[in-house]
């Protein structure tokens, strides 16, 4: 009986179970084969029991960023399946905000385009500390001269050179038309005519009225006659220390290895009238040595704000009334006004970037090994490489750079 009872009991069981199990199947849908198709290889997302999760709004985002970036790929996603789904699926795009997508991502390529040219921009720019600023002055007679001088910079620069450049009117014409016709027609440079307080024939008066011609001038800057020519590199010339209280730096002519060979007496006794009465105050010793006013490098940022333009005109009103220039011949007002401004006031000039009085013989005063070494090469003198027999004329004829309208011609060639 008891075992009997046991039996009926089991059977009770087994059947509510095979009833739960029955009923929980229904609920689910489920179908044999649907874990199978879910397991296979290929997953259809259109017939997947997860299409609803890939019909989500994330999902539609992503699909919607990729067609809007130009991907052909498409991902089907039925209205069926997301029925089915518990998440809402986000509205299409209308083609305002389609555009609006477009835009900004028009303005973030721009943007990364402006950033990688501005850094282009910023590896190709010239840094204004490294622009080497030279000033020159010429008229018809020292206009040859220049040409030569402009060449041999440019040839041997290593750093990018604007040229400030100040001639007579009809000459500053003329220059612009033989520029055109050379190896320099795209140098970089500021041109003008002389002002009125520079003499045609004496364009060395121009070095008085540096920042008065270039206004524009700031920082250092390196002034540099006609008859000279560098062979070396003339960022060097930016490079010479200018001691502190000092305005700029000068070649002084009694260590000068080129003294040797220069005629001239170089004291102040002889180049400035120490009797003139505005000058005796100063007390200058006779024997003090003078310096090369030719060639030197200052700094027009303490030249304007020490007005030095404004000292050596006071100089020149000066030699109105008297002359202030000495006996040396071939001197005149503007040089002593330089003595006498910057009289004590000079840092040096290393030799080998002013070797001077080339143009004092004919002859070579110096070995052509020693030349070769020079930086710079300065004809000051009588015997001008352009115009009379020179020592070393071979070296300029090198850099000279003839007018093709044939209006400036060297009178000889050779030695």
């Amino acid at each position: 009986m008891g075992y009997t009872r046991i039996k009926i009991g089991l059977v009770v069981v087994g059947v509510s179970w095979t009833l739960f199990l029955f009923y929980i199947m229904s609920s689910l849908k489920w179908s044999p084969g649907s874990m199978g198709a879910a397991r296979g290889p290929k997953h259809n997302l259109e017939t997947s029991p997860h299409a609803g999760l890939f019909a989500s709004s994330q999902f539609l985002e992503m699909a919607n960023t990729f067609n809007s970036s130009g991907n052909t790929a498409k991902i089907a996603v039925t209205p069926r399946e997301s029925a089915k789904s518990n998440f809402t699926p986000r509205k299409p795009k209308t083609s305002t905000e389609v555009k609006i997508i477009n835009a900004k991502k028009a303005m973030l390529i721009a943007k990364i385009s402006a950033s990688a040219n501005k850094i282009n921009a910023s590896a190709n720019k010239v840094v204004p500390g490294k622009v080497v600023q030279v000033v020159m002055a010429a008229n018809s007679q020292t206009i040859m001269g220049l040409m030569a001088a402009l060449n041999s910079i440019f040839l041997n620069s290593k750093v990018p050179v604007h040229f400030y450049l100040t001639f007579p009117g009809d000459v500053l014409k003329h220059f612009k038309e033989w520029l055109q016709n050379t190896n320099l027609n795209k140098l970089s440079h500021t041109a003008r005519p002389f002002p009125r307080e520079v003499p045609e024939d004496k364009p060395h008066f121009a070095k008085l009225f540096l920042t008065s011609i270039f206004p524009e001038l700031e920082g250092i800057i390196i002034y540099i006659d006609t008859d000279v020519v560098v062979q070396g590199n003339i960022e060097e010339m930016t490079k010479i220390p200018i001691e502190k209280g000092h305005p700029g730096a000068f070649s002084e002519e009694c260590t000068s290895v080129s003294r040797r060979f220069s005629r001239a007496r170089p004291f102040y006794s002889t180049h400035v009238n120490l009797k003139h009465s505005a000058i005796r105050p100063l007390a200058i010793k006779p024997t003090e040595c003078t310096f090369n006013t030719d060639v030197f490098v200052t700094n027009a940022t303490t030249w304007k704000r020490e007005n030095i333009t404004g000292q050596l005109q006071q100089w020149l009103l000066h030699n109105q009334k008297e002359p202030i220039y000495g006996v040396e011949p071939e001197l005149d007002e503007s040089e002593a006004a330089m003595l006498l401004v910057f009289h004590n006031r000079i840092s040096p000039i290393p030799q080998l970037w002013h070797v001077r009085d080339l143009g004092m013989t004919t002859g070579a005063g110096y070995s052509k090994q020693f030349v070769k070494k020079a930086k710079l090469l300065h004809w000051n003198g009588h015997f001008k490489p352009w115009a009379r027999r020179a020592a070393f004329v071979e070296i300029w004829q090198k850099y000279y750079l003839p007018d093709v309208t044939l209006h400036y011609q060297p009178l000889r060639r050779h030695n």
